[in-house]
């Protein structure tokens, strides 16, 4: 336990803190994550810069043999349209005996050749735009890579600060600290109660437990007096109050543990049952506050007799 911020009985706003727990394993780990965001932002500051120079320079330059590429195979085909026609000239010329087959074969030669310079260009535009591709897919590669890094470590360092962040205990609303249930110095364990908060508009009910043979007799709306241990009864009275609900089940040892704490109950089976107040005049008078935590006994009415009925009892059994 780190820091208790509250007290037994302040009066507490929203959001306040109300317990600091130190955990050194994971304030530790927390900053060493921290470094490792800044690490990797200020790595990749920096190489991405040099990264970008590269890819761009490679670029320029690939995107330069292209343009000359496109340009050379345009070149080529007007050349190979040229070398067509002379070729169908001297075909004819040959044909009419003007020219001689030797120079139809060179007309034929030439037209090969610039047709095979323009396969080659063709390839080579080909390949340059692979390269190209790849060279695209790459930087991409390296991009996600670069976010995948960078995110990894600021999720890490995000789960981290959460975890911490469960180390600070704040107020979910406003209201009364009505126990504080450590020290500073305490060592504590996951689950552990810190301290009881009652909320300021929040409305007092009473739980009991009602003895499993006696359940048949109590059902929801009856009245229930209420014999509070620090107030007596005997001189100012009972606090009334009526039944809300009683559960279905069996009250579990950790149901009766936590509304009673250590102190001792029968050892039999119960029923839960909640009880709304409906006259604190007793209280009032007494000057004593209702709060969370007291103990009191709850009288439940089990059976009613007519008083007819409790005078002649004892004649039948005379007369017997």
């Amino acid at each position: 336990m780190g820091h208790v911020e509250a007290r037994s009985g302040q009066q507490v706003e929203p959001g306040a803190v109300l317990v600091r727990i130190e955990a050194p394993p994971v304030q530790a780990q927390l900053l060493e994550a921290r470094r490792q965001v800044e690490s990797v932002r200020s790595h990749y500051k920096v190489t991405t810069a040099l990264q970008d120079r590269s890819h761009a320079e490679q670029l320029r330059r690939l995107e330069g043999r292209m343009a000359m590429l496109k340009e050379q195979g345009r070149s080529q085909r007007q050349s190979l349209a040229i070398l067509e026609l002379n070729l169908q000239r001297s075909l004819n010329l040959e044909r009419e005996g003007v020219l001689s087959p030797a120079k139809v074969d060179e007309a034929r030669e030439a037209l090969a050749q610039s047709q095979r310079q323009l396969s080659q260009s063709g390839q080579a535009l080909e390949m340059a735009s692979q390269e190209w591709a790849a060279l695209e897919n790459g930087r991409q590669d390296s991009l996600w890579q670069r976010r995948q890094t960078i995110q990894g470590a600021e999720v890490r360092a995000e789960a981290l600060a959460f975890l911490a962040g469960q180390t600070i205990i704040q107020a979910p609303e406003g209201g009364r600290v009505e126990a504080m249930l450590v020290k500073p110095g305490e060592a504590v364990r996951a689950g552990q109660a810190l301290c009881k908060l009652i909320p300021g508009n929040a409305s007092l009910e009473v739980v009991a437990f009602l003895e499993e043979k006696d359940r048949a007799f109590v059902r929801a709306g009856d009245a229930v007096r209420l014999e509070l241990d620090q107030l007596p009864y005997a001189e100012y009275g009972t606090v009334a109050a009526r039944v809300e609900r009683i559960s279905d089940d069996l009250a579990s040892a950790f149901e009766i543990r936590e509304a009673l704490g250590d102190n001792p109950f029968p050892a039999v089976p119960a029923f839960r049952v909640e009880l709304s107040l409906t006259d604190t005049r007793a209280v009032q008078q007494a000057g004593i506050p209702l709060r969370s935590g007291m103990l009191m006994n709850a009288r439940f009415t089990l059976r009613r007799q007519r008083l007819i009925t409790l005078v002649l009892d004892p004649l039948r059994k005379w007369l017997r």
